[in-house]
C-alpha cells in the first residue's frame, strides 16, 4: 500500500462515526456504561483507538 493510499485510509478511520446520531443509546454511552466510565473517558478511548492506526 503506498503512502498516499495508508494516508487516505488513515483520514477514512479518523473520520468514521461510530455513534448514530438519531439512536437515543449510543455506542459511545453502551460503551461508558458497560465499562463504568465516564461519556468523556469512552470518548477519549475511542479516539486513542483510533489513533492506533496512525
Amino acid at each position: 500500500m503506498s503512502d498516499q493510499e495508508q494516508q487516505a485510509l488513515w483520514f477514512k478511520i479518523k473520520d468514521f462515526e461510530l455513534d448514530d446520531p438519531e439512536s437515543a443509546y449510543t455506542f459511545s454511552d453502551r460503551l461508558a456504561h458497560e465499562n463504568g466510565w465516564s461519556l468523556q473517558y469512552a470518548l477519549r478511548a475511542i479516539d486513542e483507538y483510533k489513533n492506533s492506526y496512525s
